[in-house]
């Protein structure tokens, strides 16, 4: 029978840069606990794979019904960088910052729509698209014109930040590292144990 099951952690601290980690490390694991285990298995997933966790959950669970592993999805430090629709908890935001008011403030001066300081950037994108379909009515731009250097800042969910793997990496290690803990009969056989080797010291 296949066991199926999330845990959030406490993580590291990113050391090198003196910033406090507030958010729990989230994982979820797969085995089928009919089976004699052989390996612990990292499913590893890159830009992208955070839009649907379905289809993430659907692979581990998949590996762990047709193979004698637990296999692992860690939500690592910066995976949630992209927008999940299914849950606004794992999606990234969008952010207007100094540079991406700028290009908005460009492109309202060439659509003559005055700009507000106390109006968030957001409110003018229904404005500009007004502005651009009423250009195409009247003629005045071809009907297949787009515009160009609207521009966004992608705030990744849980404060978190892009570190170039270094955080990812560790986030992996601190979970290799609890679920040995969870799993105390990792030193011994039995059904759904993992076996003994070098890697439980």
């Amino acid at each position: 029978m296949l066991v199926d099951k999330t845990y959030k952690i406490k993580s590291c601290d990113d050391v090198e840069l003196g910033i406090k980690r507030e958010a729990k490390l989230e994982y979820r694991i797969s085995y089928d606990e009919t089976k004699e285990l052989e390996a612990i298995v990292f499913i590893i997933g890159g830009f992208g794979s955070s839009t649907n966790l379905c289809f993430m959950d659907f692979a581990r669970q998949n590996l762990a019904q047709n193979f004698p592993v637990l296999a692992v999805n860690v939500f690592y430090h910066c995976f949630f960088n992209r927008f999940n629709e299914e849950d606004r908890r794992y999606s990234a935001k969008l952010a207007s910052f100094e540079p991406d008011i700028r290009n908005l403030k460009t492109l309202l001066t060439h659509t003559q729509i005055p700009f507000q300081n106390d109006l968030n950037a957001f409110h003018y994108h229904p404005l500009l698209n007004e502005r651009i379909k009423h250009y195409k009515q009247q003629g005045l731009i071809k009907e297949d014109s787009t515009l160009a250097g609207l521009s966004y800042t992608i705030l990744p969910a849980n404060d978190e930040y892009q570190n170039y793997g270094i955080m990812a990496a560790l986030d992996h290690i601190f979970v290799l590292k609890d679920l040995y803990k969870k799993l105390p009969s990792t030193r011994g056989g039995g059904g759904g144990s993992l076996p003994a080797c070098d890697l439980w010291r």
